[in-house]
């Protein structure tokens, strides 16, 4: 199978993706984070970032992204693993995905609480379980993922791309 990036030989196939190979899935990855970033206008020179670590693959994949991604922006990142004892003046960074996002703005909606909050940065809200799970295997970055209920999962296997589509539909809404 070709990567259908730059064409070399690959063996990683992503749902909504299709075959691309572990460079070009890097980049996408970094790219979409990248862009999470500068669109919340989030990160400013001497920042205190918090990530709150709850053993998660999404907690190890977002201390390795902001650590990586950002160059040229002197901040500093810590971790904890809950919102006790944080500076009022952090930047928390939650351990999310684009299910969880889903999840969380579905019930918002069906409970008619739709805001948007500026206090964390849900730095892989773009980015599906699937993609977290083959980067950090990519990268090395351990964690393990509690089990949820995904109220968009039967749309989204039968539909691929559904998620994507709802989420960026939704962020066009709230803004």
């Amino acid at each position: 199978m070709k990567c259908f990036k730059c064409k070399k030989e690959t063996e990683l196939e992503i749902h909504h993706l299709g075959i691309i190979c572990s460079f070009c899935f890097e980049e996408v990855i970094e790219k979409r984070v990248r862009k999470e970033i500068k669109d919340f206008g989030w990160l400013k020179k001497d920042d205190l970032v918090v990530i709150l670590n709850d053993g998660s693959p999404e907690a190890a994949m977002s201390e390795y992204l902001i650590k990586t991604v950002v160059k040229g922006l002197p901040f500093t990142v810590e971790k904890k693993k809950d919102l006790q004892d944080i500076p009022l003046n952090a930047k928390i960074v939650l351990p999310w995905s684009a299910e969880k996002e889903s999840n969380d703005t579905l019930l918002n909606l069906f409970n008619n609480k739709l805001e948007v909050n500026n206090k964390f940065l849900k730095l892989l809200q773009s980015i599906s379980e699937e993609e977290i799970d083959a980067f950090c295997k990519i990268k090395n970055l351990s964690g393990t993922r509690k089990p949820a209920k995904d109220l968009l999962a039967k749309f989204e296997k039968r539909y691929p791309g559904t998620r994507v589509a709802f989420l960026k539909g939704i962020k066009e809404f709230i803004s």
